[in-house]
C-alpha cells in the first residue's frame, strides 16, 4: 500500500519533532489514513549564508514502518528493497522557506518542491509526492486503497 513513501521515502519528518526523521501520511480510500515513519534519515544539510545545501539525503526501505507488520510486508513488496534499498533525495537547494531537490523512488528521479521552517538545527520541510510517477501499484488491500498522493513531512539536520 501507500505506506511506501512515504516515506519517503526519502525522505522527511513532521513539524513538531525535533529531531530527524520522516513521516508520511498516507489517506485510504473509501476513509481514514495511516504514517510511514523512519528516524533514520542519512545525510545532513549544509548552510551556506542564507542558502541550505544538500548533496545527499536518503532512508533505506528497510527502515520504513507503519505499525502494523502485514502492512510493512505489503509496502516493502511495491517498494522493492532488493532492488531499490533506499530513497535518495539529492540537489536539495533552499532560501527562504522554500526548496527544490530531485528524488529517487525505485530507480526513478522527480524533481520536487518544498516548504519548510527552521527550528534550531532542524529544517522541518513538507512536501507532496504523486506515487503514480514512481510506478508504485497495486495500493490496496481488501477493499480499502492508498491514494496516490502522500503528504511528507521530514526534520532534516543542518550544519
Amino acid at each position: 500500500m501507500k505506506r511506501v513513501l512515504l516515506a519517503l521515502l526519502l525522505t522527511l519528518s513532521t513539524l513538531g519533532f525535533s529531531k530527524r526523521g520522516v513521516d508520511v501520511t498516507v489517506n485510504l480510500s473509501p476513509a481514514g489514513s495511516f504514517h510511514v515513519k523512519s528516524s533514520k534519515i542519512r545525510g545532513k544539510l549544509l548552510k551556506k549564508g542564507n542558502l541550505y545545501l544538500g548533496k545527499k539525503l536518503s532512508v533505506r526501505v528497510s527502515d520504513l514502518k507503519t505499525g502494523i507488520d502485514l502492512r510493512d510486508d505489503h509496502m516493502k513488496k511495491r517498494l522493492d528493497p532488493k532492488k531499490h534499498p533506499s530513497i535518495i533525495v539529492t540537489n536539495v537547494k533552499a532560501k527562504g522557506g522554500k526548496g527544490v531537490g530531485k528524488i529517487t523512488i525505485k530507480g526513478i528521479t522527480k524533481p520536487f518542491r518544498f516548504v519548510y521552517k527552521l527550528s534550531g538545527k532542524i529544517m522541518e520541510s513538507r512536501f507532496k509526492l504523486d506515487l503514480d510517477q514512481f510506478k508504485v501499484k497495486d495500493l490496496n488491500y481488501m477493499g480499502v486503497g492508498a491514494k496516490n498522493i502522500v503528504n511528507v513531512s521530514a526534520n532534516i539536520p543542518v550544519r
